[in-house]
């Protein structure tokens, strides 16, 4: 029986972080330095405000993390990396190494882009490779 932690849909789809970061310079000592893309900061905070407080429970364990993610259109990557980083910040996970499995979908959606998020403890033997179990 799998034991659900979350479940959890937000609004938008996630800036791909491949190719999202912007170079800057330093105002205090003019070196440059690499910041997230205006796109994926906006994102960050939209992120923050749909997350309700009682799914912020700060989990510690091992889990799986199923995201499915409807783009506007085909042009996307699909990846999950920035929404595995962002569970952390918005502290439903206390570290995004807890991460041990994943599954991704890509849909399209134009008018309702958005990521369903389910998130789910791990036990340690569904990791076992079956000849180890039986």
């Amino acid at each position: 029986m799998t034991d659900y932690l979350i479940t959890l849909t937000v609004s938008g789809a996630p800036p791909s972080m491949k190719n999202q970061r912007r170079i800057i310079r330093h105002r205090g000592t003019g070196r440059p330095m690499l910041i997230k893309s205006a796109d994926a900061l906006h994102y960050e905070q939209s992120f923050s405000m749909q997350v309700p407080q009682d799914k912020r429970i700060g989990y510690d364990g091992p889990v799986s993390v199923r995201a499915r993610i409807w783009y506007p259109s085909r042009r996307q990557d699909l990846d999950m990396e920035y929404l595995c980083d962002l569970l952390q910040r918005c502290n439903v996970l206390k570290n995004d190494r807890q991460i041990v499995h994943k599954e991704c979908w890509k849909r399209l959606s134009k008018d309702y882009p958005r990521v369903h998020l389910t998130i789910a403890k791990w036990e340690e033997e569904d990791a076992s490779p079956r000849s180890e179990r039986d």
